[in-house]
């Protein structure tokens, strides 16, 4: 497989003739290259806890598996009438628990420290708290990983296919009312993480729940076809400096976000390269913005 080629990293100001000198701490830009082997992060990412909360996890969805979430993608295809559900975006798939996980530690650990790429001075999920999406949910499952793996305030998912998102809910319900029982880690905790599963189409913000508020978004975009990248990474363009975005198979086109990391991990058909990306700029900034934090 060819490296995919790493995006231009954003310029930083030099202070002006006669001014005060600039003494912020310099920002740290990750090449993302060197983060492509698993085993040299081994240090950093906290495997025992994800293997301890993986089984939390198949617990939490054994009554979800793999075949209905297929089923339902196939039923709602065929049945609509609409030739747009014909389309290769709406095949099913599903990641691992694993692949969320450790994306998202990676940006705990890595990418969303203090003065990290565009991480700022206080950093992403560095503590409690925080936005979770994911775009074309399924039946819910990265939602509950991503619920298990950091405290976030709440994580969200939107489905656009009925059946799954009638799923979805159903999963959501199970969740909420068996997470305590099934999780020491998460009865442990001082807070609960929420988890909420919505329908609606997840690429028109006038008719389903808008994400542009998310610290994390996550979107398995195997199977999307380029015209459906383009209007995602359009979309994306609206979340604030520092966010991130996780995609699957496909890079975001977009020259407002970063690839900071990506590497190959296990999906419901075989291996596909996982693409961690972070925003650059607020939306009324461009790469010459004094604006570093």
């Amino acid at each position: 497989m060819s490296k995919p080629s790493s995006p231009k990293s954003p310029s930083r100001p030099r202070s002006r003739p006669g001014s005060k000198q600039d003494i912020r701490p310099k920002i740290q830009i990750i090449d993302p290259v060197q983060n492509r082997d698993f085993k040299s992060l081994n240090i950093v990412i906290d495997m025992p806890l994800i293997e301890k909360l993986a089984k939390d996890y198949e617990n939490l969805v054994e009554d979800f598996p793999l075949a209905m979430g297929q089923a339902a993608s196939k039923r709602d295809r065929e049945t609509a009438e609409d030739p747009m559900y014909k389309e290769p975006n709406f095949i099913y798939s599903e990641v691992s628990f694993e692949t969320v996980a450790i994306a998202i530690q990676k940006i705990k650990k890595i990418y969303g420290k203090p003065m990290t790429g565009t991480s700022g001075f206080h950093g992403l999920l560095q503590h409690r708290g925080g936005i979770f999406y994911d775009l074309g949910c399924g039946t819910g499952k990265a939602v509950i990983a991503a619920s298990l793996i950091h405290d976030f305030d709440t994580c969200y998912g939107i489905e656009w296919l009925g059946s799954l998102a009638l799923i979805a809910g159903d999963l959501e319900s199970s969740y909420n009312s068996r997470k305590k029982v099934v999780s020491k880690t998460i009865a442990d905790r001082e807070y609960d993480t929420h988890c909420t599963m919505v329908f609606g189409n997840m690429l028109d913000f006038g008719n389903s729940k808008k994400w542009d508020n998310a610290d994390v978004v996550f979107c398995n975009t195997c199977t999307f076809t380029n015209e459906y990248m383009n209007t995602l990474a359009d979309l994306a363009g609206t979340m604030k400096k520092g966010s991130f975005f996780i995609t699957i198979s496909k890079k975001l086109p977009s020259d407002v976000f970063r690839i900071v990391d990506y590497q190959m991990y296990p999906i419901s058909f075989g291996e596909a390269t996982v693409y961690i990306h972070q925003k650059l700029y607020h939306n009324n900034e461009s790469d010459s913005s004094d604006d570093e934090g």
